[in-house]
């Protein structure tokens, strides 16, 4: 009897050993763009759509193009009667920078994200430690670094919260270590270091960016109705306006917002 327990005990064991390593080999096929919009039960009211534009950095769609299309879909809005209450934007480009670890003589050469607005609310990165620069109480010009350029850095991946940077001749304080997503993530974003700040920030705050990617939240009361104000709004800079509800989708709008 007990060795028939035995056996069934062995066996149930080696079912849920499987539907663990099904479960984790799928968590790391997820393409890194999902992990960077977060969770899919994290995403807008029914009434509000989620729209991405994509650009080139020749399209010239920088601080200001931006505070030009706020203006103009509130006013568009208004127009119609549609509460903003709950419009929510994120603007962001890649570029290149070199971080120097201050009081060492360590540096790293970062493929940079440089954002403006609520990018951390449309991208959940992962955190190993610390806060966005946007949650974060740290000094001016707090700074988000991955894992790869912390170990470059300060010749660790944890323990840095806090640190200081150069970047040209301004400093930076470290808000938060973002975790480095190993396996398929490798293959789209290879080892670079990376980090992530915002475009008005000291050593960006004389640096024209040309961003290249916009998300925003929009009031959508009836089906393409945002899309179709956003695409006429954007027309100056790019004719790709998606609505991407379709992937993320949820009732967490107002937790955005907070």
């Amino acid at each position: 009897m007990r060795k028939k327990i035995l056996i069934a005990a062995t066996a149930l064991a080696a079912v849920f050993g499987a539907v663990a390593l099904v479960l984790y080999l799928v968590i790391q096929s997820i393409p890194r763009e999902l992990v960077e919009y977060g969770a899919s039960d994290e995403w807008g009211a029914d009434s509000h759509a989620h729209l991405s534009a994509y650009m080139t950095s020749a399209d010239g769609f920088d601080a200001y193009a931006l505070m030009k299309l706020k203006s103009d879909l509130t006013s568009a809005y208004t127009t119609d009667s549609i509460e903003t209450d709950k419009v929510i934007y994120s603007v962001s480009a890649e570029t290149s920078l070199s971080l120097s670890a201050v009081n060492t003589d360590r540096n790293a050469n970062c493929v940079a994200t440089v954002y403006l607005e609520d990018f951390f609310k449309f991208h959940r990165i992962p955190l190993k430690e610390g806060a966005y620069p946007t949650d974060s109480a740290t000094a001016t010009n707090p700074i988000l670094i991955d894992e790869v350029a912390a170990w470059k850095l300060f010749g660790t991946g944890s323990g840095v919260v806090g640190m200081e940077i150069l970047i040209g001749d301004q400093y930076y304080t470290v808000s938060g270590v973002a975790k480095t997503l190993n396996g398929v993530y490798d293959e789209v974003y290879g080892d670079t270091p990376r980090v992530y700040l915002r475009a008005d920030s000291g050593y960006m705050w004389t640096r024209k960016t040309s961003f290249t990617t916009l998300d925003a939240m929009l009031p959508d009361p009836i089906t393409n109705y945002a899309v179709n104000i956003l695409s006429e709004k954007m027309k100056p800079y790019t004719e790709t306006v998606r609505n991407i509800d379709e992937r993320f989708s949820g009732k967490e709008l107002d937790k955005m917002r907070d």
